[in-house]
């Protein structure tokens, strides 16, 4: 199965293909497989991959990372984010601030994110679970990558953060032209994706 550009004639536009492949995981109650599947990234797009807890989209974006043993990228560099990353429990925000002072995006992200005050003092191990989400994205999404892989971004954020978040993905997106890959198990308002893959079930993906 394939999602193709959905402007053949516009040449300009960057085109990552993942290479057919076949992926099988068994364990207890979990069967994940996925045979043949072939997909097409246009540059400038939003790809949302949504199913039900335990599907298999964390594993299908790992797959597309190249995170897992014998499977390539398609995308030169990106850059990912998971709720799960673990921070340096010492680290301060106001330290990891000046160490990107290079990168003015992080920053930018952080002021954009945090509408009352950014929490400099605070280690980020001491940070809320949202907080720390925030500050997380800020970082992935102000790094240079071609594609920025997001594992479940809207998972621990607000109403405010969600419309800053939806906000930066279609900058990114739209006007730098990169290519954006959400996972979510949940209904995001407001958040239009160019390509929805639907994993309904243990063996099939279904691409909008």
């Amino acid at each position: 199965m394939a999602c193709t550009p959905e402007n053949k004639s516009d040449v300009r536009e960057k085109i990552y293909s993942a290479l057919p492949f076949s992926f099988y995981y068994h364990e207890e109650n979990c069967v994940l497989s996925f045979t043949d599947l072939s997909l097409n990234f246009k540059e400038g797009n939003t790809y949302l991959i949504k199913g039900n807890n335990g599907s298999g989209k964390t594993t299908l974006l790992h797959l597309i990372a190249g995170f897992i043993n014998k499977y390539h990228s398609p995308f030169p560099a990106i850059s990912f984010y998971s709720p799960l990353i673990e921070v340096p429990a010492w680290l301060k925000l106001k330290t990891l601030i000046k160490s990107e002072k290079d990168n003015p995006r992080f920053l930018h992200y952080l002021k954009g994110f945090f509408s009352d005050s950014i929490p400099l003092e605070v280690a980020l191990v001491n940070l809320s679970t949202g907080q720390r989400a925030r500050v997380m994205l800020s970082l992935t999404l102000s790094k240079e990558a071609n594609a920025y892989l997001l594992d479940e971004p809207f998972v621990f954020l607000d109403s405010h953060s969600k419309r800053v978040l939806i906000d930066i993905i279609n900058k990114i997106s739209k006007k730098n032209g990169k290519t954006v890959i959400i996972t979510t198990a949940s209904n995001i308002d407001d958040f239009l994706p160019d390509v929805t893959i639907l994993i309904k079930n243990a063996e099939t993906v279904i691409l909008d």
